[in-house]
């Protein structure tokens, strides 16, 4: 047995999880900007951390690690400490989901630890797996985004042409639907959004979060395409929803979204009182 305890191991992993992704924010963009965004997406992955954080907490403080153990998430520590000077997320996410992976499948792995691994897992998915889908099927992806658009337009008598991801408005205006524009970027993150909220109350899932997950999906592909489809309206339109405005309030009904579908699947108004926990 190791003599640092399994909280602390668990939380020095978060926190330089948390500072490779913060790192990477603030390479990209200015400070001032870094704390405008804090109001929207950020306050998913706030979530994220805040339920990792709170079942690490939970832990009993006498709780030690295996060395073997111990190596397997210090191993993981010091990879996301040396990535955090790269800033490539992708590769944060793989070492999320790996770990995750290992500890729900960890032999006598107590709750707290197999709550936070089903977090990680889903964390490193929407880091990992989903950036690699979308750039293996970007074209069928923003295909569909298009063709959502398209019908909008068709709906509101707007519709010029279409040709691929290439969207024409009745009065001529075009504009060329990209990967980042997609739907699927926060589609993404409604899963480790919705698996936090539920493993930071609860140890197993339910089919029911199941349908709350499926319907913040539709949700947010809906106010995806009307951003498009306001976007496709005019040059003025274009730069107001994605760049200006439009785009910082596009991004927190997104949030609002993604959250309340998380306190949905969680439902902590119906949780035992007292505390109960329930066994997964």
């Amino acid at each position: 047995m190791t003599k640092i305890s399994t909280r602390e191991c668990v939380i020095w992993f978060l926190a330089l999880l948390a500072f490779g992704i913060v790192a990477d924010e603030a390479r990209r963009l200015s400070f001032g900007v870094l704390v405008t965004t804090a109001l929207n997406h950020n306050l998913i992955y706030i979530l994220i951390y805040a339920a990792i954080l709170s079942r690490a907490l939970a832990i009993a403080p006498e709780a030690r690690l295996s060395r073997g153990d111990a190596a397997v998430l210090g191993g993981g520590a010091v990879a996301l400490a040396l990535l955090s000077f790269v800033g490539i997320l992708a590769l944060d996410g793989a070492i999320a989901m790996a770990l995750g992976l290992y500890l729900v499948r960890m032999r006598r792995a107590e709750e707290n630890l197999r709550a936070i691994g089903a977090i990680l897992l889903a964390f490193g998915t929407h880091l990992f797996v989903a950036k690699a889908l979308q750039t293996a099927f970007q074209a069928e992806i923003v295909s569909v985004d298009s063709y959502l658009v398209e019908m909008m337009l068709r709906a509101t008598g707007d519709f010029g042409a279409r040709v691929g991801n290439q969207v024409e408005h009745a009065s001529g205006f075009q504009v060329a639907i990209v990967g980042a524009c997609s739907a699927c970027n926060i589609v993404s993150l409604l899963i480790p959004a919705g698996v936090a909220a539920v493993m930071w109350g609860r140890s197993h899932f339910e089919r029911s979060d199941l349908r709350w997950m499926i319907g913040g999906a539709c949700a947010l592909v809906v106010v995806n395409t009307l951003r498009l489809g306001l976007m496709v309206q005019s040059h003025e339109g274009y730069v107001y929803w994605h760049n200006e405005g439009g785009a910082t309030w596009v991004a927190i009904v997104q949030t609002a979204v993604v959250l309340a579908v998380a306190a949905g699947a969680a439902r902590p108004w119906d949780r035992p009182s007292g505390g109960a926990k329930v066994a997964a």
